[in-house]
């Protein structure tokens, strides 16, 4: 469907792969102007350009290798037990859609704080949020607002001199409370890997 002059959005697995799939003999397709937004390093996620993205998946790509993630696989497994033990415990009947999207979240967040930081966040185990699972959620909150910025005036000085009165303060903060936390995490997690902890 096309939802303005030059972006259409698609909803088939089919598509995905047009788009996104390494397809020999075909143009790749180039990631929007959205990535250059927010002046940060570039990441595998927010690289555009076909060459850099490539060095970076495939300095990654023996972290998802068939080998490594089945290496991984008891950790995600022991996750996963957890979460149906608690849901056993704590359901209630009550509210079951939102307990379980809760409970959803936390069992994602303790797998990716496992597997990412090699510490989780313990939501599981004690049933309760985590602060950095509400403050990923409103960065990503904050990121719808950064792609109407964008898309309405553009990749520009002007539309990053206007977020901070159109994006909620709440969100700018926790948006920089999200960068900080990952921040200080990869750090100690590196110095805990370097150290051979």
């Amino acid at each position: 469907m096309r939802v303005s002059p030059n972006q259409v959005s698609f909803d088939s697995a089919k598509s995905w792969k047009d788009i996104y799939g390494h397809v020999g003999g075909r143009k790749v397709f180039l990631k929007s102007d959205f990535y250059d937004s927010d002046g940060r390093p570039k990441s595998v996620v927010s690289s555009r350009d076909p060459t850099e993205h490539g060095a970076m998946r495939k300095l990654l790509s023996n972290a998802f290798s068939a080998k490594a993630l089945a290496e991984q696989e008891s950790i995600v497994h022991s996750y996963v037990d957890l979460f149906i033990k608690q849901i056993g415990k704590h359901a209630t009947g009550k509210e079951e859609g939102e307990e379980m999207v809760k409970w959803y979240n936390w069992c994602t967040f303790d797998i990716i704080g496992d597997l990412a930081f090699g510490d989780p966040f313990g939501c599981l185990e004690a049933g309760v949020p985590h602060f950095w699972v509400s403050t990923i959620l409103d960065a990503v909150r904050s990121g719808t607002y950064y792609a109407a910025l964008i898309k309405y005036f553009g990749n520009s000085k002007f539309s990053m001199a206007l977020k901070s009165l159109i994006i909620p303060q709440g969100l700018l903060k926790q948006r920089e409370r999200h960068l900080g936390y990952s921040k200080d995490k990869l750090i100690k997690y590196s110095a805990r890997h370097s150290s051979g902890v």
